[in-house]
């Protein structure tokens, strides 16, 4: 009888202190309920509008808009420039070079380089190539330039023990051989000679007949690239050899006839300076075609270089160039004679441009993201709310005008 009445009183407690317990949970809950900033209505008290339809509806797509294109940023990345000065020395500088001479033979033109130091070609690292094409510009073999000098000497029937003659007085006791044609114009410019002289020559007589044998529909195209100083210069394609004299002046050996039918027209494939590729920036000069209508001409291209290096995150620096360039075409006119070809004249700027490429961190992404959907759900909202006052306004005033709503009559 004991055990059954404590566990009544025990139960009765509990109850008790539930009883007590439950106004402070039911206080609580209440405070909550108070600081609750999105109140919520009744379905019965909801209503769907053609308005609000309308307004969710472009809300939906320029929601959709701005996230495509936040992700694409996001993806792509931004681009910031800096500008410094550039303190680099003592560097060499890679020329790039593709040209293609649609009617010229190889024989008939060549690359040279000149620098502000007055390095000519000779003493620069080169990679040149050249492609002889055919009419449709396809690559084909030509016989002159494909032999080696060996068989070169015995295509001019050139044999071990001769001795041909240079056509100029002799020094001393020992004699100087001329086998080739370029022999004799070297030695004729040594003793200041005019350099037409040698194109009488038997030399010279048998290179042109190995000249002439290319066709006149014979292009060509150069090819690899050029180590040069890196200070102020051109590189420039014209007709003939190019010659240092002892003096220290720099020639070009070509007769008249060769200066009138040296056609510069010409397609520059690609141009660009340094060994490594900048990523987005592409060559002012690519794909550039001219063409020489008026006889022998000069296509001249100016060209500012400028030092570039390339930052992304998670890659290695790259320290490159690009360039501007500005282009002129003169004519060779009456009573005037200019070297027809190509020139490409370079400078380098003493700015540096730093190309730096960041992407923002995923946090500020998911951020800039909230911002676009909440900042879109509550113009929308506001938007919705001025328009349905206004149009209900406008049909309470409608309708009190057309005599629909009436005030209330009160009789005694």
């Amino acid at each position: 009888m004991s055990f059954t009445g404590s566990s009544a009183t025990l139960k009765h407690r509990k109850e008790r202190e539930y009883e007590e317990n439950e106004p402070v949970k039911n206080n609580f809950i209440e405070t909550i309920k108070k600081l609750d900033v999105y109140p919520k209505t009744s379905d019965e008290g909801r209503k769907q509008t053609d308005i609000g339809g309308f307004v969710s509806l472009v809300s939906m797509i320029i929601m959709g808009l701005l996230l495509v294109l936040e992700i694409s940023y996001y993806i792509r990345g931004e681009t910031v420039d800096y500008l410094s000065v550039d303190l680099t020395r003592h560097e060499q500088l890679i020329i790039n070079i593709d040209v293609t001479f649609h009617s010229l033979p190889c024989s008939e033109v060549n690359i040279d380089v000149m620098d502000a130091m007055g390095d000519p070609v000779i003493q620069m690292q080169t990679h040149i190539f050249k492609k002889h094409l055919d009419r449709d510009g396809q690559v084909i073999q030509e016989f002159f330039e494909t032999v080696s000098a060996k068989d070169r000497e015995k295509a001019l029937r050139i044999k071990k023990d001769d001795c041909g003659d240079c056509h100029v007085p002799q020094v001393g006791d020992v004699r100087k051989c001329c086998n080739t044609c370029d022999d004799v114009k070297a030695s004729i410019l040594e003793q200041g000679w005019d350099i037409s002289i040698a194109e009488n020559s038997e030399q010279c007589t048998k290179e042109a007949e190995l000249h002439h044998s290319v066709q006149k529909e014979e292009g060509c195209r150069f090819t690899g690239y050029l180590e040069v100083n890196k200070v102020a210069g051109n590189f420039h394609f014209a007709p003939g050899k190019s010659m240092t004299t002892a003096q220290g002046h720099h020639l070009h050996q070509f007769t008249p006839i060769q200066a009138l039918r040296f056609n510069v027209s010409h397609t520059i494939h690609s141009l660009s300076f340094g060994d490594k590729k900048i990523p987005g920036v592409g060559g002012l000069l690519e794909n550039t075609t001219k063409i020489s209508e008026k006889g022998p001409g000069v296509f001249q291209y100016f060209t500012k270089i400028i030092p570039t290096t390339y930052l992304k995150s998670g890659q290695a620096s790259i320290n490159s160039y690009q360039y501007a360039v500005t282009e002129h075409k003169k004519t060779s006119g009456t009573g005037h004679f200019i070297l027809p070809g190509v020139f490409v004249m370079y400078d380098l700027s003493p700015i540096r441009v730093t190309i730096t490429e960041t992407r923002e961190s995923l946090s500020d992404f998911l951020t800039r993201l909230c911002a676009v959907i909440g900042g879109i759900f509550t113009l929308s909202g506001l938007t919705d709310t001025f328009v349905h006052k206004l149009v209900s306004k406008s049909n309470r005033n409608t309708r009190y005008n057309d005599g629909s709503a009436r005030l209330p009559v009160f009789s005694s």
